[in-house]
């Protein structure tokens, strides 16, 4: 009896945490657009010069945090490598990162920065595309190898997608960007953790339900079908033979939700690679501009938003 009076509350205790966080958030932003010194300037929103790189930037660690909830599991728990050797193995990944930097830092001056992050997210693509084909007993190669092209294609993006970024803004709002931009990626890991993690949650569980044996107790089917740790934890306990059974099944269940986070990976750093190649059909080359136009431009905001239009490869679109 306790216990039913005790659902109600807590299936309302989430519902009553978003409608409190929605009236602060929007008590904040009311806030912003009153005041002469905003926190944040609402006003850089409304020019995708500087939304757009801003969606990039938390996309990029939307996937590549995200998917990391998935590959460590992986690497533990279903191909059975202590804690040490998953590090090692993972080290590819962290390793490339700064050669990534270096070719987008070096390429962006020659192709133009809006090239490098569309670049840089088709290769993060081809990885997530390589770690949609994973199983159940797929060897840690095929797991680092795709993590490690992810990985390169991600630190690309970052390299250059943050100067694009500052490039948006007028200097004396350079360090708002800036605060917006690492606020942005760091939004992006968290909901990728909280999105896929969701879904892989929902699919692990629902094989599970299907593929578990069917001589498992409804205690021991609820405890596999909770966590690929859970189903380890009751294979354990289990005839030899029904423990082999629950452990394939639960392995299965995982490498699936993993490829699915793959994909749905793989689905968003295309998109946006295409976003960001639409852009660039509005970017102004060096031809196209009249002789004697940067002279004739006036010193104000004007002056410096063609600065900065010029420095990121972005302009915006004729209305």
């Amino acid at each position: 009896m306790r216990q039913r009076l005790r659902q109600p509350e807590s299936a309302l205790q989430p519902a009553g945490t978003l409608v409190a966080q929605a009236v602060v958030g929007a008590a904040f932003l009311r806030r912003q657009r009153v005041s002469r010194n905003p926190m944040i300037d609402l006003g850089l929103f409304r020019t995708r010069r500087f939304n757009v790189p801003l969606f990039i930037d938390a996309l990029a660690t939307f996937a590549l945090v995200g998917f990391n909830l998935f590959s460590w599991q992986f690497m533990q728990l279903v191909l059975g490598l202590d804690p040490f050797e998953a590090a090692l193995w993972s080290l590819p990944t962290f390793l490339v990162m700064p050669l990534g930097i270096t070719l987008a830092t070096v390429l962006a001056p020659r192709v133009g920065k809006p090239n490098v992050i569309a670049a840089g997210l088709l290769v993060a693509t081809l990885g997530f595309v390589v770690l949609a084909l994973i199983r159940g007993d797929s060897g840690v190669v095929h797991l680092a190898a795709g993590l490690t092209v992810a990985s390169l294609g991600i630190a690309a993006v970052s390299a250059v997608v943050t100067e694009v970024i500052l490039s948006a803004a007028p200097p004396e709002r350079a360090g708002a960007a800036s605060a917006l931009a690492e606020t942005s990626a760091e939004f992006g890991g968290a909901l990728g953790i909280a999105v896929l993690g969701s879904i892989g949650t929902v699919v692990y569980r629902a094989q599970m339900a299907a593929d578990a044996p069917a001589t498992l107790t409804s205690g021991q089917l609820e405890a596999a079908s909770d966590t690929l740790g859970g189903a380890l934890g009751t294979a354990a306990k289990l005839p030899p033979e029904t423990a082999e059974a629950a452990r394939d099944a639960a392995f299965d269940a995982f490498a699936r939700e993993t490829r699915i986070a793959a994909v749905a990976s793989a689905v968003l750093m295309a998109g946006g690679a295409l976003l960001i190649t639409t852009l660039l059909r509005s970017t102004r080359t060096p031809s196209a501009v009249p002789s004697g136009a940067h002279e004739a431009a006036p010193q104000g905001s004007e002056g410096r938003g063609s600065d900065d239009q010029q420095s990121s490869g972005i302009t915006p679109a004729p209305s």
